[in-house]
């Protein structure tokens, strides 16, 4: 990983952490009719993050293979079902 993308890692999570500071409300609501909210757009990058670190990373660093991708959309339906057990939008965010 260069360092470029180390650092658009970085300006992700704080432009994502800033999200912190609107209103709850208006992260649950569909950015446009019939697609997803805020919440659930942070939610699905956590749970591909998630899978990455669990499953990719450890492979990398022992110099295996990485196994592949799941079905996006059975993992992102996975996710947002997920997301569903989080508290609120900070405790996701955080």
């Amino acid at each position: 990983m260069g360092i470029q993308a180390i650092i658009d890692f970085r300006n992700t999570i704080e432009e994502i952490s800033m999200l912190k500071e609107i209103d709850e409300h208006k992260l649950l609501d569909p950015i446009k009719e019939g697609k997803w909210s805020i919440r659930e757009i942070v939610g699905h990058l956590y749970y591909w993050d998630k899978f990455i670190l669990e499953q990719h990373v450890p492979s990398i660093a022992q110099g295996a293979n990485l196994i592949a991708f799941p079905d996006h959309d059975f993992h992102n339906n996975e996710a947002i079902q997920h997301i569903s057990s989080i508290e609120n939008v900070v405790a996701l965010i955080d």
